[in-house]
């Protein structure tokens, strides 16, 4: 009888409890601000996207009352109206609120028609965070309404009453003043005590409120404000916010906020139970008296042996669980975590704290209002004579040493520690990177299959990310995935071998290898060539584009760190490549590109480093070109133009090693040249001055200098511009026909006459010749002339098109020539020591 009785009052409570959650029907409160809304507004038309838009949308928080009123009307237009907004749905935390519903009207060609009664009501719990691995008990009380048609007019109201207690007496609200849906009318209203201002503030041009006293509470009113339309923002770092929002808060400084989270982490003052104790005598008995080894231990046990699970139910959402608990059951979320390793470290002597932390906002969380609610993650601080080292006890399969283990670029912590001033500084990790190595074999079309090798290493926070996805993923994925990745690239590609993964944990360095087999490399062109490309496709992955970047929105980098990316490409046989290096460098971001060939090999090197985690917005412009001609140098196209030899012993190039055509053109300009040179070097002009030469000035020493300099940088320009690899032809006439290739003997031309004449100049400089000033007038004019009939050329022949930044080169060439004329055609023209230096002829005595 006693154990019915017993079931029968438990049961009773069960059914008491469930009632008290369910939510009710009462008038609207008395203590509402009157708003008045012009229900003349209309939306426009063009804004609105679900069939309905909101004639009203009025919004009343009294922090005294702990209730937070909400009054809207729906306006619908259309049938997807009709679907989109035909229910009224709140959710509400049952462990501290409680729902009210004031009325649901379904308004009609004037008639209202009520659609709320108890029955009507429904509640559901739904748990929309367990993918993520959160519970919080969170309810969603819902009304469907009937026989709702187009042109009705939904008008509803509700209460939600109950403060999250575990914020004490403290409040923090932010209301954005933007819409998805059309508003036409929008009013805000929070009541506050006079004994309890609130501090509030305003982002990104948000309108003023009016703030005057109400029924003996100050009341901060916004009625009408300007609303913007929210559009999402693509490629912008998780902390820009355009939109205009406004923060009310209880809460006066960081430091009130870190007053408030040592109580409620109950200033770490937690008895340990003997089973977490025994855990860490094993872990001091490991650690032999190393502090930073027991650290490094403790870490990786509650990193790697606690799993993440939270139960953020009520005041648990900031509020941690007791650390034995958590050691117990062997789960916690970010909070339960950190707390039980800075119990575990003080137990040891360690000094550390919880640290709270945004990890959208990052460091930008100092420019927002001081609350508790600007924080969303925890981690721990360990204090040293040198500063904080902070830890994640959320991430997985960390190592390295204790002062090495990456943190997240967090930028900004709370550390909650008794007296704590402010918001702490997080450096930013040292190590990030990862360098990739990959060898391609070519095989000749029918001589077998083409190989790959790949030799990746992960340092820092990459290694770490890399040996939990290895741990946490089979092995036949991992190789499925792999595979796939090169596919893209490769389509026959297979994997010849197991995928290679070595850990190097003390210095935490991952290496992974890989071996593929490509049977099928070459593919027919619509020419009948063959061809095959290469793409790095890493540093593509890497690098964000700003295509689809809001305007004035900063652009997100990656976190900081490099990846170096080396290519090297073992051809059948001797290949052309076109060699056309190239840096980017500034206080962002830096890039390099260097293409080598040595025989048959081809090898590019590229390094992609970011140093900041955004480019400003005044910036991106920039970006966007550097980020095309980056693009131009990631992804090449190798053809087979003759076919390849018929055995191995033979020498037939699929690719001529030399292109005759330009041997051809270099030979008749260099008979040409020569023949020019030596005749003018027979030639005497009468000198105004015929004593023995004087001495070079230091303008025309420094005239000197600007020959030889010139005529260095002319040859190398030259000999690594690859005029002579057929390639470079090929490459020119599939991407721009023939015309392409006659830019390019233009420019070989050009250039043959300039390093003949600078060539000439040089030795007649040096030679003190009389013939001297007028060769160089022409050679300084052929600078600009040659420089102008190219600029023709290329604009005939569209090579800005094949080649990025051609035309920019061009006329930054025009420009410097031009200066150079200017300058020192006036000076040889005029300068008596000119006329005193360069007086020998051919028949005087050297």
């Amino acid at each position: 009888m006693l154990r019915k009785l017993t079931l029968a009052l438990l049961t009773l409570t069960c059914h008491l409890a469930v009632f008290a959650q369910q939510p009710s029907i009462q008038s609207a409160p008395s203590w509402l601000f009157t708003i008045a809304p012009d229900h003349n507004r209309k939306a426009n038309d063009k804004e609105i996207s679900d069939g309905f838009y909101y004639g009203l949308m009025d919004v009343q928080v009294n922090i005294p009352e702990q209730t937070e009123y909400s009054h809207f009307i729906r306006h619908i237009i259309n049938e997807t109206g009709v679907q989109q907004a035909s229910e009224v749905s709140v959710t509400y935390s049952p462990e501290y609120q409680k729902v009210t519903f004031h009325y649901i009207n379904q308004v009609r060609d004037g008639r209202i028609i009520s659609r709320l009664s108890p029955k009507q009501i429904r509640v559901v719990q739904e748990e929309t965070a367990a993918g993520n691995y959160q519970y919080n008990n969170e309810k969603r009380a819902f009304v469907i309404l009937e026989d709702v048609r187009k042109d009705d007019r939904i008008d509803y109201a509700y209460s939600v009453t109950g403060f999250n207690p575990v914020f004490g007496n403290h409040f923090t609200t932010s209301q954005y003043f933007t819409y998805g849906t059309p508003i036409t009318n929008f009013f805000y209203s929070v009541f506050s005590s006079p004994a309890q201002p609130l501090q509030y503030a305003l982002y990104n041009q948000a309108s003023q409120p009016v703030v005057k006293d109400h029924n003996n509470l100050k009341l901060y009113h916004w009625s009408q404000p300007e609303l913007k339309k929210y559009e999402s923002v693509s490629g912008a770092p998780a902390w820009f916010d355009k939109y205009p929002y406004t923060t009310l808060t209880t809460f006066k400084s960081w430091a009130e906020v870190g007053s408030w989270g040592v109580k409620v982490f109950s200033n770490y003052r937690f008895p340990l139970d003997a089973p977490l104790k025994k855990k860490i005598a094993e872990l001091r008995t490991q650690s032999k008296g190393n502090k930073d080894l027991y650290a490094e231990l403790a870490t990786r046990y509650v990193q790697d042996e606690i799993r993440y699970l939270g139960f953020e139910v009520g005041v648990y959402t900031h509020k941690p669980h007791d650390p034995n608990n958590i050691f117990r059951q062997g789960y916690g979320d970010c909070k339960d975590k950190a707390l039980l390793l800075v119990c575990m470290l003080r137990e040891e002597g360690i000094q550390s704290y919880v640290a709270l932390v945004n990890t959208s906002l990052r460091a930008k969380v100092e420019n927002e209002s001081p609350a508790a609610i600007m924080f969303n993650h925890a981690i721990v601080a360990i204090e040293r004579s040198s500063g904080y080292v902070f830890i994640d006890a959320t991430n997985q399969q960390q190592r390295g040493s204790l002062i090495n283990i990456y943190i997240p670029p967090y930028g900004k912590s709370l550390v909650l520690k008794e007296g704590t001033g402010g918001l702490e500084d997080i450096e930013e990790a040292v190590v990030n990177n990862v360098e990739i190595e990959e060898d391609l074999s070519v095989k000749a079309a029918d001589k077998g299959n083409s190989t790959l090798k790949v030799k990746t290493i992960y340092s820092g926070g990459i290694a770490d990310d890399m040996r939990s996805y290895f741990s946490s993923s089979s092995k036949s994925s991992i190789e499925q995935q792999y595979t796939n990745y090169y596919s893209a690239i490769y389509d026959s590609i297979k994997l010849s071998g197991e995928i290679g993964f070595e850990d190097d944990s003390i210095e935490n360095i991952v290496t992974v290898t890989e071996t593929y087999e490509i049977p099928g490399i070459w593919e027919e062109t619509d020419h009948g060539k063959r061809s095959f490309s290469v793409l790095a496709k890493a540093i593509y992955e890497k690098l964000p584009s700003a295509k689809n970047l809001a305007a004035n929105a900063p652009l997100s980098l990656p976190d900081p760190g490099y990846l170096r990316y080396k290519m090297n490409i073992h051809m059948p046989e001797h290949w052309s490549f076109p060699l056309k290096p190239f840096n980017i460098e500034n206080d962002a971001y830096r890039f390099s590109y260097k293409p080598e060939v040595a025989g048959n090999t081809i090898t590019l090197t590229y390094l992609y480093k970011t140093i900041k985690d955004h480019l400003p917005a005044e910036e991106v412009a920039a970006y966007r070109k550097d980020y095309a001609r980056i693009e131009d140098v990631l992804q090449f196209e190798l053809y087979q133009t003759d076919g390849f030899a018929a055995d191995d012993t033979a020498n037939t190039s699929s690719v001529q090693s030399i292109n005759w055509p330009s041997m051809l053109l270099t030979l008749f300009c260099a008979v040409i040249g020569l023949t020019f040179i030596r005749w003018y070097n027979n030639r005497q002009f009468m000198m105004e001055w015929t004593d023995l030469p004087e001495k070079r000035s230091g303008a025309t020493g420094f005239l000197g200098f600007t020959l030889v300099g010139g005529g260095i940088i002319q040859l190398y320009n030259f000999l690594t511009s690859g005029y002579y690899t057929p390639g470079t032809y090929q490459v020119f006439e599939d991407a721009g026909g023939e015309i392409a290739v006659y830019a390019i003997y233009a420019e070989l031309f050009v250039s043959l006459a300039w390093l003949i004449g600078v060539g000439a100049l040089c030795y007649w400089y040096f030679m003190k010749r009389d013939i001297f000033p007028r060769f160089f007038i022409g050679y300084a004019l052929s600078l600009l002339i040659g420089n102008l009939v190219l600029l023709t050329v290329y604009n005939v022949s569209k090579v800005d098109a094949l080649v990025p930044d051609a035309m920019t080169n061009l006329y930054k060439a025009i420009g410097r020539s031009c200066v150079y004329c200017l300058v020192w055609i006036p000076y040889v023209i005029k300068s008596q020591n000119v006329k005193r230096v360069f007086v020998k002829s051919k028949s005087d005595p050297y």
